[in-house]
């Protein structure tokens, strides 16, 4: 969206490149940008341990944006060639926090401290069917039925605050049905 690019370009191709003149970026300095993003910030935000490092699906978003400059650059004759089409791709890994998966005793610790039934619904709902957040969120009673949770829609979050529902999920892979396990109905 143009919202993510937008961020891709100031967060880390402006930081990076600044005023270079775009004949003066090749393959090289494309792949020192790649390793530059590759390690760790030097700036740690409140409560890390230690600065984090960007997931390689975030490198690899930030080199397409940087390619799509490049390509929109050929079009209208102020580049050559696309160096981002020859550099080298990052290493593969992740930052995602959510690989850490709690183990059934972890959950069971956790919901017993939920206080409101509401929570304990949402939050069983999230961990047994795992479905991710603006699926539930557009939930409407139509889609539960016993044992059974049909996924045909989301719910989306603007930047800006608000929300709006969409009528399709992430990908088309995402329409289906989620078995509701019978334990979490007694």
């Amino acid at each position: 969206t143009y919202n993510t690019k937008e961020k891709i370009i100031n967060n880390y191709i402006r930081d990076y490149f600044g005023d270079a003149h775009i004949d003066g970026i090749d393959m090289d300095v494309v792949n020192q940008w790649i390793s530059s993003l590759s390690r760790p910030k030097k700036r740690c935000p409140k409560n890390c341990e230690k600065p984090p490092l960007l997931s390689s699906g975030t490198i690899n978003l930030a080199r397409s944006v940087l390619s799509q400059i490049f390509d929109y650059a050929i079009k209208t004759h102020r580049a050559k060639e696309n160096p981002v089409k020859y550099s080298e791709h990052p290493p593969k890994r992740s930052n995602d926090v959510r690989a850490n998966l709690w183990t059934l005793d972890q959950y069971k610790l956790f919901h017993s401290k939920l206080k409101h039934e509401e929570h304990r619904i949402l939050y069983n709902i999230f961990f047994w069917t795992g479905m991710r957040i603006g699926e539930i969120l557009a939930l409407t009673p139509r889609d539960i039925l016993p044992y059974k949770i049909y996924v045909t829609k989301t719910w989306i979050e603007k930047a800006n605050g608000g929300g709006y529902m969409k009528p399709k999920p992430k990908n088309r892979y995402s329409v289906r049905e989620v078995e509701i396990p019978r334990e979490l109905y007694f």
